[in-house]
């Protein structure tokens, strides 16, 4: 078994797509989970910054708000939230709201 406290993570590498710079830390790849293509994953969006729209055609995601607040698809998430984007829906994420 192997656990991850997500409060405790080092995000080490930065990443950039589109302009947008993130940090990301993959908790379980797809051997993990033994279901190819599958990852968890944790992505920390720096303050006043946004996700270009986007969609994935093969892949379902889950954000959950872990600290701070943002919008996903003008929907404003708070510390907690979770939400469900089915693969093929748009997604746009903006964090605008200092994290608490």
């Amino acid at each position: 078994m192997k656990k991850e406290n997500v409060a405790s993570l080092e995000f080490n590498e930065r990443y950039f797509h589109d302009n947008f710079v993130y940090f990301k830390k993959i908790i379980f790849d797809d051997k993990e989970l033994d279901r190819d293509g599958c990852k968890v994953q944790v992505i920390k969006i720096p303050k006043n910054s946004s996700v270009n729209p986007h969609y994935h055609e093969r892949a379902t995601e889950v954000f959950f708000c872990v600290e701070g607040e943002c919008f996903l698809n003008k929907k404003r998430l708070k510390k907690g939230d979770i939400v469900l984007c089915k693969k093929t829906i748009f997604i746009r994420l903006e964090l605008t709201i200092q994290p608490v």
